[in-house]
């Protein structure tokens, strides 16, 4: 799965560390488009700081390039993100859709 996204995410009018991180989450996605990565392994892929990959995970985020939410933990706490990439990364389209709604099951 992870090439169709990679692909796409090379695609992405993005440049610097925020395409890097991009794809990075590519990288790492299952078939359903889903990264499970924590932010530290997604930092030292990137070869930035954990506070930077929290900015542009933002950034990415509210420019629709992916969703990310806290899955939670047994005992009711935070364990980790899960970064989810559009349905254009896994059907390799160019641009992010404003109208995509993105399952995160």
């Amino acid at each position: 799965m992870s090439g169709k996204a990679t692909e796409w995410a090379w695609e992405q009018p993005l440049s610097g560390t925020k395409k890097l991180l991009l794809l990075a989450v590519a990288r790492e996605v299952d078939k359903r488009g889903k990264c499970r990565a924590t932010q530290e392994q997604l930092a030292q892929h990137c070869g930035c700081s954990v506070r930077q990959v929290r900015r542009l995970m933002s950034e990415l985020s509210g420019e629709l390039y992916l969703r990310g939410g806290p899955l939670g933990a047994l005992n009711g706490g935070r364990a980790a993100n899960i970064y989810v990439l559009p349905r254009e990364a896994r059907e390799k389209a160019i641009k992010p859709d404003a109208d995509v709604r993105i399952d995160q099951k």
